[in-house]
């Protein structure tokens, strides 16, 4: 709920689909979209953890810079 008040487009709730389909409900009158499953990750660094400040700011700055949907 305290997503949805502070105007969050989209929110995943991984909870009891009973509560799921009541918070979707709200978000939809709210304007915002509810998931029920994670999306899959936009940027996973854990490939990454031990590459240099350079590397990571690349891959960054492609996925910031790249029309890939976050949500």
């Amino acid at each position: 709920m305290a997503a949805i008040r502070a105007g969050l487009e989209a929110i995943v709730f991984t909870g009891r689909a009973d509560v799921a389909a009541r918070l979707a409900d709200i978000a939809l009158q709210a304007g915002a979209r509810l998931l029920t499953e994670r999306p899959a990750a936009a940027l996973d660094l854990g490939a990454s953890f031990f590459a240099d400040n350079d590397m990571v700011r690349r891959r960054c700055a492609e996925i910031l810079a790249s029309t890939a949907a976050f949500c």
